[in-house]
């Protein structure tokens, strides 16, 4: 299951830990939290993706934390598109040929290579959505 919680989280949380225990499985998609959030919800098994949006320049702390508190095996990239495209695209419409330079920052953040995120990203996707590319 795909979720979009946004100024939801202690809600979102509650009916997420009833189904996490069941075995489902869920990507907060677009994740807006911060790292409590991010830790909450990795505690249960939850993926979380990440748009461009922690890559903007100003107030971005937040995005920051919670990647920081994101297990590389839960992380997921994504666009977002047509928004929240990354620097130096901000403002213009978001397409998947944008995500390296969110994947660059998640790098910075990680201390891994833009190349390893997206390797790691690439496999959480393959087996969260049970798929081979």
């Amino acid at each position: 299951m795909i979720i979009h919680s946004r100024e939801a989280f202690p809600d979102t949380l509650e009916i997420l830990q009833k189904y996490a225990k069941r075995g489902m499985r869920f990507v907060c998609h677009c994740f807006s939290g911060g790292g409590e959030e991010a830790r909450a919800f990795a505690s249960l098994g939850i993926y979380i993706s990440f748009t461009g949006n922690i890559a903007f320049e100003k107030k971005t702390e937040r995005a920051v934390e919670a990647c920081e508190n994101v297990p590389l095996e839960l992380l997921l990239l994504e666009t977002d598109c047509p928004y929240l495209a990354p620097p130096p695209h901000r403002g213009k419409r978001c397409d998947s040929s944008m995500a390296r330079f969110t994947a660059q920052k998640i790098a910075q953040i990680k201390n891994k290579s833009a190349d390893e995120i997206v390797g790691i990203c690439n496999n959480n996707a393959k087996k969260f959505f049970g798929i081979e590319f």
